[in-house]
């Protein structure tokens, strides 16, 4: 917000005016002034180009945020110099409690904060119920305790054009859940978030029927209540043909529940799959590696589970996973040598960036086997905390050309001395490493000052 009193007297003046180009010209000049910037140039090359660019695209984009204070709206005009001069995104404008009509209207994407006001609150879903938000394509309202009664005034609101609807932490329940499904008006959403809001399976059965989720390509039903009867509601839902991102975190799915989505024969696009926390196990695993349909999949979730080397073995080998680029078990029960020798043996995994092994205790196995791979030899981003690692696989992965791309490398809660430390520092193969997460291990100041003399950011 800028801080000259007439200018910001000048700026809330604007948006009780009807929006037009010339509206927006003022406004973003106002903003414009604020700077230190040659004065001439606003008139010479900005002024000109910015009335040409109106003219062409109305309304600009305008996004808003909820003032949890006041209640009252801010809108955030897109510049549209962005591509021409370094600055801020956006450029931020303060909509007093009652805009001039079509301000709202404009408004494409909205974010209203956990910790608005209940009044606030009141006072958003009146406005939706009334189509003041008609032109909304994007509505976030992540923890905003609207409860059963709010999805149900949500349900009934003209949102037509809604393409992205996040509801995550709301206790919407299962009524909630039913008037989202029942509603007329949601039909053109592609990104639904219902994430920890207690749906249960026989929620997930009239969702996944319901016009609301026909056409998505995002569902994110995590930390709810689906269990097993839930994962197959997902599984048959032939209206789900279209995702490419499934999350289905922190639900007791069971290795039951894994095999039916594995099995389905409608979620062939998804590239995303988390499954972090479902109770899922080696016959999961294993159901998941040969399944015919989930051969897209670029992201796969499985932290959190009870795999042993077993299941991890049967990923690895897996040449359906091939397009895997993230890959996350930590905290599984993986205990053996042979699981990471699967992993750095499998050339169907040659296009891991990411790989999470947190928790597993494979000691020095893990960094052993991945230094020395022919294979996964891409990674970006390791993480091995808590994995038992010491010296010695820490000095084989920071000799290995394996880890050459490596950007970030996380080895907390080990037993690293300060002779890995030094192993560590004097690489010359890291040479894209940018950040070493080292805390919680045996080092003493001086293997800290080792690594902190290399141009990484060390956390110890």
């Amino acid at each position: 917000m800028h801080d000259d009193n007439a200018s910001l007297a000048e700026l809330r003046g604007r948006v009780h005016e009807l929006p037009s180009p010339d509206a927006y010209l003022q406004i973003i000049k106002l903003a414009h002034e604020q700077w230190e910037h040659e004065p001439e140039a606003w008139t010479r090359i900005w002024a000109p180009y910015l009335r040409e660019h109106l003219s062409r695209v109305t309304p600009p984009p305008v996004t808003a945020d909820w003032d949890p204070s006041s209640g009252a709206l801010f809108l955030r005009l897109e510049d549209p110099l962005i591509p021409f001069y370094p600055m801020d995104e956006w450029l931020w404008v303060q909509c007093v409690s009652d805009p001039a009509p079509g301000w709202l209207e404009l408004v494409w994407s909205l974010k209203v904060p956990y910790d608005a006001e209940a009044s606030a609150r009141a006072t958003f879903l009146k406005r939706l119920e009334e189509g003041r938000f008609a032109g909304l394509r994007h509505l976030y309202l992540h923890r905003a305790e609207i409860g059963p009664e709010g999805a149900r005034r949500l349900a009934a609101a003209p949102l037509g054009r809604l393409t992205t609807l996040d509801l995550k932490d709301n206790e919407l329940g299962p009524e909630g859940v039913r008037a989202l499904a029942a509603s007329p008006h949601l039909e053109r959403v592609a990104h639904l978030n219902l994430a920890n809001n207690h749906v249960g399976a026989e929620e997930v059965k009239v969702l996944v029927q319901a016009p609301i989720t026909q056409g998505l390509t995002l569902l994110q039903l995590g930390g709810n209540d689906l269990g097993e009867e839930g994962a197959r509601a997902i599984a048959h839902a032939e209206g789900l043909s279209q995702l490419t991102s499934l999350g289905l975190a922190t639900n007791r799915l069971e290795d039951a529940g894994v095999r039916a989505i594995a099995a389905s024969e409608h979620l062939g696009r998804v590239e995303q799959l988390n499954l972090d926390g479902t109770r899922c196990g080696d016959s999961g695993a294993r159901a998941l590696a040969v399944s015919p349909e989930l051969t897209r999949l670029t992201q796969l979730y499985l932290s959190s589970n009870r795999l042993t080397g077993a299941g991890v073995r049967a990923l690895a080998r897996s040449a359906n996973l091939r397009h895997l680029r993230h890959l996350t078990l930590h905290y599984n029960v993986v205990t053996d040598a042979e699981a990471a020798r699967a992993i750095a043996a499998s050339p169907h995994l040659a296009r891991l960036t990411h790989l999470d092994l947190r928790g597993n205790h494979q000691g020095d196995a893990a960094a052993l086997a991945l230094a020395a791979s022919r294979h996964v030899t891409r990674l970006r981003h390791l993480q091995l905390e808590d994995t038992r690692l010491g010296d010695e696989g820490l000095t084989a992965l920071a000799a290995s050309p394996a880890f050459k791309h490596l950007t970030s490398l996380a080895l907390g809660y080990n037993q690293i001395t300060d002779q890995g430390a030094l192993r560590l520092a004097e690489s010359t193969t890291l040479s894209e490493l940018e950040s070493i997460y080292i805390y919680h291990n045996e080092l003493t100041e001086v293997g800290e000052r080792t690594l902190e003399a290399r141009p990484w950011t060390v956390v110890t």
